[in-house]
């Protein structure tokens, strides 16, 4: 019997890859390094943002330091802030399934997303008002396929469950082929 959905967000639950792809092409065009669509798609997609401005860099045979990096990081956050203000649509269906799965299951967001984005999406689209429990969120800088966050959240939910199978009793629904497990389709 499944006891948990877990969710990642984006691309997942909102569709909003276009405003992740022109934040990030504005920010780097800013530095000087010009990243196509076709490009976003085939090497940053499912890539957290730490790592997509590194990963740019090395590419352009460039150095960035730390500082560097929280600021990129910063300077694109706002900036897809901004667009989801005005442009974010809900992944088809989404809505109705968090509706459905709430009624049965604890719900959880696991997200590489910063989690103040996260926040905002769930306000603009009314996920955390649709459900009759609200969905739970936690961030993760991993890009791993099962990020520690998920980890964490599982053994919680395990031990106040005490049953033998409860952390195989989950669902989880990635975003994207970077993040699916072996085997998975996305």
């Amino acid at each position: 019997m499944t006891g948990a959905v877990f969710f990642d967000f984006n691309g997942v639950l909102v569709d909003d890859e276009a405003q992740h792809c022109h934040a990030l092409q504005t920010v780097l065009r800013d530095e000087g390094i010009i990243l196509s669509r076709e490009e976003y798609y085939a090497h940053y997609l499912g890539v957290d943002d730490r790592a997509g401005f590194v990963q740019a860099y090395r590419r352009a045979n460039r150095t960035l330091t730390s500082a560097q990096v929280q600021r990129l990081v910063e300077a694109k956050s706002q900036l897809y802030q901004q667009l989801i203000r005005t442009s974010l649509e809900i992944v088809a269906g989404a809505a109705e399934f968090v509706r459905a799965a709430a009624e049965r299951f604890r719900l959880a967001i696991v997200s590489g997303a910063l989690r103040r984005e996260v926040e905002l999406a769930l306000t603009r689209t009314g996920f955390a008002d649709r459900s009759r429990r609200s969905l739970r969120r936690t961030t993760s800088r991993s890009a791993s396929p099962i990020p520690p966050a998920i980890s964490r959240r599982v053994r919680r939910w395990s031990s106040a469950n005490r049953s033998p199978r409860a952390s195989r009793s989950r669902i989880r629904c990635p975003d994207s082929r970077p993040r699916a497990p072996p085997g998975w389709r996305a």
